[in-house]
């Protein structure tokens, strides 16, 4: 039994579940530095109170994840000789005094090695790797493809502005009605925009005026309104500079 090894596992392993328990066993008869632990499936199942077909699925995700590795195999049956590679990664030189004791009050594990973290210099990072800078980083947020229309969507104050100085005989609130309506009913790959609001400049700048919907005007109004333009249309300047026809 290897306190050391049981002692990585509780303190350091990520597995979680069964995973872990299974590893606990593993780790309960390896040596102090994490290896020569000899066990079958059936062993580790009995120990466990899981089937072998349980403990080897278990096992293949303890070596995918690197915390556990294979030796060799051992015997005529060829049983896997497994190994905590994570606990030689640790320093055993260091001393820690511990708290059990026995019914005389003499330390069960006096003197036990601990765990301590290794310290090492930062992996220089070769020339052609991927550095992380704001610049990249926004390009690499920024969507490669477009979005579709989303129910409540409004352009921004300046794509507003834009238009009303551009187009002031539109309906402003009509034409947004039925830009949303058309984009959020609209399928297909046309669907998805990557600019939504140039997209609604562009309508708004090609919106047909209704002529149906302007403001109704009688016969003689319009008769009058159109004398009046011809009258100042035709109008000669006169010595005290007021136009008027027939000076």
């Amino acid at each position: 039994m290897s306190v050391q090894a049981t002692s990585w596992v509780w303190d350091h392993s990520q597995a979680e579940g069964n995973a872990r328990l299974v590893l606990l066993a593993i780790a309960d008869g390896a040596n102090k530095q994490g290896g020569r632990s000899c066990q079958s499936a059936k062993t580790i199942g009995e120990m466990c109170r899981l089937s072998s077909r349980s403990v080897q699925r278990h096992i293949a995700l303890l070596l995918e994840s690197g915390e556990l590795v294979i030796e060799g195999t051992h015997g005529k049956y060829h049983t896997n000789i497994y190994a905590l590679p994570g606990l030689s990664r640790y320093d055993s030189t260091d001393v820690r005094q511990n708290d059990v004791y026995d019914s005389r009050g003499s330390s069960l594990r006096q003197n036990e090695p601990v765990a301590t973290t290794e310290l090492c210099h930062p992996t220089p990072i070769p020339q052609d790797t991927y550095v992380s800078t704001p610049e990249r980083d926004a390009d690499k947020s920024a969507p490669s493809k477009g979005s579709r229309m989303v129910d409540g969507w409004m352009p921004d104050q300046k794509h507003i502005d834009k238009i009303k100085q551009m187009r002031p005989d539109i309906d402003l609130n009509l034409e947004h009605t039925k830009f949303m309506n058309y984009w959020i009913a609209k399928t297909g790959k046309d669907a998805s925009k990557k600019d939504w609001g140039r997209t609604w400049e562009n309508w708004m700048l090609n919106a047909r005026v209704d002529k149906s919907r302007q403001e109704y005007k009688p016969g003689w109004q319009k008769r009058l309104e159109h004398a009046a333009k011809q009258n100042e249309q035709y109008k000669a300047p006169s010595n005290d500079g007021v136009f008027s026809i027939g000076r």
